[in-house]
This record gives structure tokens, C-alpha cells and sequence, in this order.
């Protein structure tokens, strides 16, 4: 037998931000039995935009899929804009991901521009060892990590992990931003917020090169994203609890400000053949 990995690989062109989206996928969208609210600007895929079962979304702007708009009978969804999509035609215009140095030897690099740097143990410990943490700067987590421990998180600045990172259980997460610098999330890999979520309020951007998964959030408290979202895909599955997302363009072009050499291999599927 062999495995076949279908990969692709792209670079920063000079782009910063992502247009007048507040929410981007570079492949599909799907949204299943939950609240969404998008605020100040579009909801873009680059490939298929799915609303399945009971879901409430809200669009400010334009819906727009380079693929088909799918929606369950049983959703709610209300477009204050355009749609665009293949079965809406004309269809949206692909958008580039904007590309992120997470690592290079580039002294632009999120790495070499990182205020402290942690192993993934260390991190962890970090958080298992606080339940009132602040961090300040350019955090970097040099391989996967988790941040699940019953803790009010507070990064002002950015978070960025190299590899995959899950979020669970916690009490708190709050990212603050300010004028000219980066603030959010970054995961060089996937991104996952699960189960029982205190307060989430990230004035920043999520980022993640593979998936953006928001699952299984109980209602009660804030999930509120006021900057703006990018992933190589979006899932947002069981979530009782509104996830708002609010356009911010000050925040998206303070953080995914273009890099002079940004490689991301990103791995689309693998499979084996016999």
C-alpha cells in the first residue's frame, strides 16, 4: 500500500486583512444546530457554505460561497446583503488566505518577534499551575498544546501556537488588542473551542491553517470575536450559545499585516491506497 497526501502551498502576496469579511474559509463552512451572528461585514467560503439542521444565522453583509449555499429547511438564516454563490449565481470570487510566518528564520517571524516562547509542557504547566493568568505580547507555544484547566486567561496581545490547540473547561478567556499591534489567536495547525466555556471576548483574530471548530458550546455567557476569523475550514456544530463575530478592520490589518516570507504547507487530505 501507499499514502497519498494531497497538499498545497502558498504565500504571503502583500495582502493584509481579508477585504470586508468578517468571517473567511479557504474551503467549506458548515454551520449545524447553532446561533450565529455575523457582524459589520460578509461570510465568505472559498468552497461550499452549509447551514444544517435548527441554526439561527445572521448575516450584516453578504453571503458568499465560490461553491453552492446549502441550507436545512429547518435553519433560520437572514442576509441582510447579497448572496453569491454557484447556485446563487454569479458565484463569489476566491479569496487568498492571508499567509502567516509562524517559524521561518525571517526576523518577522511570529517566532523570532515572540515576547516569551514555551514548550508545550511548559505552557500547560503554566496554565494548570493559575486560575488568574495575564500574558502580555507576542506568546509563542512551539508545538501542539491544550488550555483546559478551570482559568480566567487574559493575553493582551497574541497567542501563538505552533501545531494544533484545543480549548476547553475554562473559566474565562478575554484578548485584548491595541492600535499597531497583533492581537488574537494563532494556530499553525487546528483550532478547537469545546464544552463548557466560561466567558470567550478575543479582540483579535482566530487563525488557524487547518480547522476552525467552535462545538458543543452551552448557553449563558459571551462568545464574542470582534476582529475577525480565518481558517482552512469552519465548523461551527451544537452550539446553544450566540457566537458573534464582528468585523474589525483595524484589528484584521493589524495582525495578518503581510509577511516577506510566509510559507504554510497545509495537508487538504491523505488516504491510503491499496
Amino acid at each position: 500500500s501507499q499514502r497519498i497526501v494531497k497538499t498545497y502551498v502558498y504565500r504571503a502576496l502583500g495582502q493584509s486583512g481579508l477585504g470586508s469579511s468578517t468571517s473567511y474559509a479557504d474551503g467549506n463552512i458548515d454551520i449545524s444546530s447553532s446561533k450565529v451572528n455575523y457582524n459589520g461585514g460578509n461570510a465568505h467560503s472559498n468552497g461550499v457554505f452549509n447551514i444544517n439542521g435548527a441554526s439561527n444565522v445572521n448575516v450584516q453583509g453578504n453571503l458568499e460561497a465560490v461553491g453552492n449555499y446549502k441550507k436545512n429547511h429547518q435553519a433560520t438564516v437572514v442576509i441582510a446583503g447579497a448572496t453569491y454563490a454557484a447556485n446563487y449565481p454569479p458565484a463569489a470570487a476566491a479569496i487568498t488566505m492571508p499567509a502567516v510566518d509562524f517559524n521561518s528564520n525571517d526576523a518577522a517571524s511570529l517566532k523570532n518577534r515572540a515576547t516569551t516562547t514555551y514548550t508545550p509542557n511548559q505552557f500547560e504547566n503554566l496554565i494548570e499551575n493559575n486560575s488568574n493568568l495575564t500574558l502580555n505580547g507576542i506568546i509563542y507555544v512551539n508545538g501542539s498544546t491544550e488550555i483546559e484547566d478551570n482559568i480566567n486567561l487574559t493575553i493582551n496581545g497574541l497567542l501563538v501556537v505552533n501545531g494544533d490547540l484545543e480549548i476547553e473547561n475554562i473559566t474565562s478567556l478575554t484578548i485584548n488588542s491595541a492600535t499597531g499591534t497583533a492581537s488574537g489567536i494563532m494556530a499553525n495547525g487546528k483550532m478547537k473551542f469545546e464544552d463548557n466555556l466560561g466567558n470567550v471576548n478575543i479582540n483579535g483574530v482566530l487563525y488557524a491553517t487547518d480547522q476552525l471548530t467552535i462545538e458543543n458550546i452551552p448557553a449563558g455567557q459571551n462568545f464574542t470575536v470582534n476582529g475577525g476569523m480565518a481558517s482552512r475550514k469552519l465548523t461551527i456544530t451544537s452550539s446553544s450559545r450566540i457566537i458573534n463575530i464582528i468585523f474589525n478592520n483595524q484589528i484584521l490589518v493589524d495582525t495578518l499585516a503581510p509577511a516577506p516570507f510566509s510559507p504554510v504547507l497545509t495537508v487538504d487530505h491523505w488516504e491510503e491506497e491499496y
